[in-house]
């Protein structure tokens, strides 16, 4: 039968694969595109359409398929797939209507801005054509997908593990000194050849089935570059087993990486390959197994997901299922499913769209605060505007044209009603000026603090008071014993008693008579002699300067241990009229006052409210962080950058001295956290004032 003239017949260079079974068992058929590696699974009825779409007519196919087959289509039916077959340009060029549009398409995929804009967060440069090269090895390759192989990767593993567990202190110790310069080098390149051991794997397993592998390259996430191979072939493969272990094979490479390093550990000497083992048995493979197990983004574990469902394009298809869902929650709409699934892979599939939509605003917004800090000022705010507005704002807007497209249906709904007004009132919460408070970071300012040194060496005879303990002023926490402070006593006594036998002989012998002064003197000398070993025992005796609770003992000293002169024992700190130094961000301070009501709850006992109040506001932020406990690189809540100059905070910062009404803290925490009660504001306009800030700070307007 002759064609229409507008009819778009198929192009010449397509192939047409059985596929694999769908979840359901129904058979499926795969288009593939040879000039773009793509491919396109089709169900029963497309491939009915498909295979009669020669008649040139969309009315005709239908009857066509209606009558030769048990399939039900409509016109409407083929003429979508027509629209389907042109968009995706599976039809060959020719004049008329769908060339136009073919046309408009590829200008607009051509504009720079919009590729810019698709682009920026992720894209792919191809580096070689690596398909004869796997063809050529793969024979070498072969091997190692034996049973033997993997006996022999689990057999190291189990025996790494065994002779770790027998040095694990030497191995956690190793582990700690990675954390260095030297460490980030080792683990760039233990992270690089596990990486390219990663792509190989998807790589050979693929050709092992028979799939040619076209590019392999760099992916370039938010200019963060990974390796990736194409793998689109693995399509072609109707067992599901075989794609899934074309999914797996990179993580199951560096899971074999992560093995034999474990066992070579335990034997190379100590070195630049000892620590490269190091790390890929603990970091490198860590790092990439979360990354790539994850189905929420498009790497490994989301084609394992698709794979294992059998749903190819698994994320359209949930999130079909998951607006659907929303809308008949919110409005009861009745309208139909857009697939039908059992009700428990029904529910599983809305719930992980829901994930994933939570999921990838979290990553989104993460992304935008990413490119805001590492861009230069405008370029950055200018990435972030476009972060929020395209991948946040924009699918919300989307969703929103849908609902008021359904505005004639929502209207005659009682729930229609009850869920635009839900919606409302969610939305109107952000603009409610809630009253909630302002929380700082602080430390307590004690009135008098003394820290304890030992000022001679000595051994530690009695224990040092506990912990906590309240001491008054003289009184003594613990006695040191100086070995040669003892012998030159003995030594003295010895020599003050004969001494005193010569001066007695002075009465009775001429001899020693003439020698009265001498003795004299000698033992005037003893005596100062005496006193300042006297004073050298007072000050092996620690007392207390004032009074105080003592604080910070050192750890691991005990009676019998030597103490070193300038050794730290502890400190004795007053805890009369405290003050407590809080520091309040610049968004916050103008929601306090003098007036703001005030409590500070200790770290260590957070459920115990103290009462204070404010006594001044300063009116500059702090350059410099002097509380080394606040900052969170000590386990506090600033975030701070060091230099030689000191700890900078990231964000500014203004100091709030505060008075406690308590005068009695728990003595073992002086960090914690204050609570004041700010004025009243909403989140839309904290979110307007951070973004106004932001842009006249980073703009320097």
């Amino acid at each position: 039968m002759t064609q229409s003239a507008s009819w778009q017949s198929l192009r010449e260079d397509l192939d047409l694969h059985e596929g694999a079974p769908a979840y359901d068992g129904q058979p499926t058929w795969v288009i593939e595109d040879p000039a773009t590696n793509r491919f396109f699974q089709l169900d029963r009825k497309g491939f009915e359409v498909l295979c009669r779409w020669h008649l040139g007519d969309a009315e005709l196919i239908a009857q066509e398929v209606n009558k030769e087959t048990s399939q039900t289509v409509s016109k409407d039916f083929v003429d979508g797939f027509g629209t389907f077959l042109i968009q995706n340009q599976l039809v060959r060029l020719s004049q008329g209507k769908s060339v136009e549009t073919l046309t408009k398409q590829r200008k607009k995929k051509q504009t720079w801005y919009l590729w810019l804009l698709h682009h920026y967060l992720f894209f792919r440069v191809p580096l070689v054509k690596p398909d004869r090269f796997l063809q050529a090895t793969l024979k070498y390759v072969r091997p190692l997908y034996s049973k033997g192989v993997f006996y022999v990767l689990l057999f190291s593993l189990a025996a790494g593990l065994f002779l770790v567990s027998r040095q694990w202190d030497v191995f956690i110790t190793s582990f700690v000194d990675m954390l260095s310069v030297k460490g980030l080098v080792y683990f760039i390149i233990a992270l690089s050849i596990s990486k390219i051991g990663h792509e190989l794997g998807h790589a050979y397993t693929a050709k092992l089935y028979g799939c040619r592998v076209p590019a392999m390259g760099v992916a370039f996430l938010v200019l963060w570059p990974m390796l990736y191979t194409d793998t689109n072939q693995t399509w072609k493969i109707k067992s599901r087993r075989k794609r899934l272990n074309v999914g797996a094979a990179g993580m199951c490479v560096e899971l074999g990486f992560a093995a034999i390093a474990t066992l070579a550990w335990s034997f190379l000497p100590n070195g630049a390959w000892r620590d490269m083992a190091l790390v890929t048995a603990t970091t490198t493979w860590v790092s990439s197994l979360l990354i790539n197990i994850s189905p929420f983004m498009r790497f490994d574990g989301y084609y394992l997901m698709s794979d294992w469902l059998g749903m190819p394009n698994l994320h359209q298809r949930s999130f079909a299922l998951g607006r659907w869902k929303m809308r008949e929650i919110l409005f009861n709409l009745n309208h139909p499913v857009p697939e039908k699934f059992k009700p428990k892979k029904q529910l599983f599939l809305i719930l992980f769209a829901y994930g994933v939509w939570i999921y990838r605003l979290t990553l989104f917004l993460g992304i935008a605060v990413l490119v805001y800090s590492f861009f230069i000022k405008l370029i950055g705010i200018l990435l972030f505007v476009i972060e929020i507005l395209w991948f946040v704002l924009k699918p919300v807007f989307n969703e929103l044209k849908v609902w008021y497209g359904l505005r004639e249906q929502i209207k005659g709904k009682k729930r229609g009603y009850i869920g635009l007004a839900g919606c409302f009132l969610l939305f109107g919460m952000a603009f409610i000026p809630w009253s909630t408070g302002v929380t700082a970071s602080a430390i307590v300012k004690a009135g008098e603090a003394t820290e304890i040194y030992s000022q001679f060496s000595g051994i530690l005879q009695d224990k040092i008071v506990h912990e906590g303990q309240t001491v008054q002023a003289g009184e003594i926490l613990t006695r040191l014993q100086d070995p040669d402070l003892v012998e030159e006593e003995q030594v003295l006594i010895y020599r003050k008693k004969r001494l005193e036998y010569e001066q007695t002989l002075t009465a009775l012998s001429a001899d020693y008579r003439g020698q009265s002064d001498s003795i004299y003197a000698n033992l005037v000398q003893l005596d100062v002699e005496q006193n300042i070993l006297n004073e050298r025992k007072q000050a092996l005796m620690l007392k207390a300067p004032h009074d105080g609770v003592w604080l910070d003992s050192e750890t691991g000293l005990s009676p019998g241990q030597w103490i070193g002169v300038g050794q730290h024992l502890g400190r004795i700190t007053s805890f009369e009229q405290l003050k407590l130094n809080a520091y309040v961000l610049e968004r916050d301070m103008e929601r306090i006052s003098t007036q703001s009501s005030c409590a500070y709850y200790s770290l260590a006992a957070p459920k115990l409210r103290y009462d204070c109040k404010i006594l001044e506001i300063e009116k500059f932020p702090t350059r410099l962080l002097h509380q080394k406990e606040l900052a969170t690189m000590n386990g506090g809540l600033i975030t701070v950058r060091q230099d030689e100059a000191g700890l900078h905070p990231d964000e500014s910062i203004y100091k709030v001295i505060l008075e406690l009404d308590e005068t009695k803290v728990p003595a073992i925490a002086h960090s914690g956290l204050v609570r004041f009660s700010g004025k009243s504001e909403s989140l839309m306009f904290r979110l307007y004032r951070f973004v106004a800030r932001s842009l006249i700070e980073e703009s320097a307007w």
